[in-house]
């Protein structure tokens, strides 16, 4: 397996990312969210995937964060104290957009998604044996 630095660090900088543009950033009349984060391997820059909703003010979201990305790289740094911090990049994640899009065109036609289905597995201690926390063990004691 190949534990990259970078792999360890973009779940990092996607969750305090996250929290600081809640805090110090202003989005009117919109929800903003980071959806992916990827680091490159020389950990010279993350790329901040973007969902805004509504998909309308997506242009304006990204003004604000392009504007503000000195100011949360900034604070991420102080956060994390990563040495080299990633560089932000912003780009639009559509991927819900494109989610809903099928969607509204799969009811339109007349097709509906299947429903999932239940299944109910069996609890990993029973397949083994194991009841209430203890393994089940033959008797180690010979009949005399």
């Amino acid at each position: 397996m190949n534990f990259l630095r970078a792999n360890r660090v973009a779940p990092l900088i996607h969750e305090e990312l996250s929290l600081i543009m809640v805090r110090e950033l202003e989005f009117p009349n919109m929800l903003v969210t980071v959806t992916t984060v990827d680091v490159d391997k020389k950990m010279e820059r993350a790329l901040v995937g973007i969902s805004v909703i509504p998909s309308s003010k997506s242009d304006e979201a990204m003004k604000i964060l392009e504007k503000a990305s000195g100011y949360l790289f900034h604070l991420l740094f102080k956060k994390l104290n990563i040495k080299p911090m990633p560089h932000l990049m912003f780009r639009l994640d559509r991927g819900f957009e494109n989610a809903a899009k099928i969607e509204r065109q799969m009811i339109a036609a007349g097709i509906e998604s299947a429903p999932l289905k239940k299944t109910r597995k069996t609890a990993p201690w029973k397949a083994r044996g194991i009841r209430h926390g203890h393994a089940l063990k033959k008797s180690s004691r010979k009949l005399e």
